[in-house]
């Protein structure tokens, strides 16, 4: 059973179904600063896209080749820069983690975030007290999805090291991460056998604590669509940004989060035809 579960985990984390429409716009009312980006079907392949709600005419195309591009998401440093991080297929059955940072006028070359798994995928991004970004991520490692976490500080991705260090032998998928206090407390769905379904599971990390490892992880709840990150109350996509893969926002009044939208991450707020 396990063998054809991955498989059907791998193909549905990273088939693309670039020919999503968001039909939704801008709502009425205070204006919320925001930053989005997005993976869509480019010219050759899905490729990564930047727009700030204060330069609503500037769209940054970040990627233009033959790869397809996934789930990217972004956050801001302590710089004041934008981190842009997404999946990249780089084979059949191998993807990595790429990364920008964007300045005002400029955006860096795409870089790699250190990562031991073959198949690199659904990231998440958290930003914390100190202005360090927290990356978490699903990796294929040859037998199941395991979750994996990086952090980016000075310039530099720290190497990639394992959220649950206890083998489960089950998928583990669709992460999400939020600041809370002076914890990231991260929510996932993980395959139950005794289930037969997925179930939701939570950590957390202590970023106070000198050797900075995950707590054991607990089930929280028995519905496994029942996370925190869907777009703020009352906020919807410009309604010009289509055929979309999949996005992600970042809000400048709420850094603590960053909030997603796609096949498996769909936001109730808004209409996906």
């Amino acid at each position: 059973m396990l063998p054809n579960l991955q498989n059907f985990s791998r193909c549905f984390r990273n088939s693309a179904i670039a020919c999503l429409i968001l039909i939704c716009s801008v709502s009425s009312g205070d204006e919320t600063d925001w930053v989005a980006v997005w993976s869509a079907a480019g010219e050759r392949s899905l490729d990564v896209y930047f727009r700030k709600s204060s330069e609503p005419e500037e769209t940054r195309v970040l990627t233009n080749d033959n790869l397809n591009q996934y789930t990217p998401v972004v956050a801001k440093t302590d710089r004041g820069a934008y981190m842009v991080v997404w999946s990249e297929e780089t084979g059949v059955l191998s993807s990595d983690l790429r990364f920008v940072t964007i300045d005002t006028d400029t955006t860096s070359q795409v870089q790699t975030i250190p990562a031991s798994a073959d198949q690199n995928a659904q990231p998440t991004l958290i930003t914390d007290d100190t202005g360090r970004i927290w990356c978490v991520w699903v990796g294929f490692d040859g037998s199941d999805d395991e979750l994996y976490f990086s952090h980016y500080y000075q310039g530099k991705w720290a190497d990639g090291r394992l959220v649950d260090a206890e083998p489960n032998e089950v998928p583990d998928l669709v992460p999400e991460a939020r600041l809370v206090g002076s914890s990231i407390r991260l929510t996932w769905k993980r395959f139950d056998l005794e289930a037969g379904a997925y179930v939701a599971m939570s950590s957390a990390l202590d970023l106070g604590a000198p050797d900075r490892d995950w707590v054991a992880p607990e089930t929280v709840v028995k519905n496994p669509f029942e996370f925190s990150n869907a777009f703020p109350e009352g906020f919807n996509i410009p309604r010009d940004i289509e055929h979309i893969e999949s996005l992600a926002l970042h809000i400048e009044s709420d850094p603590s989060r960053v909030f997603h939208v796609d096949r498996m991450r769909l936001a109730p707020q808004t209409n996906l035809d």
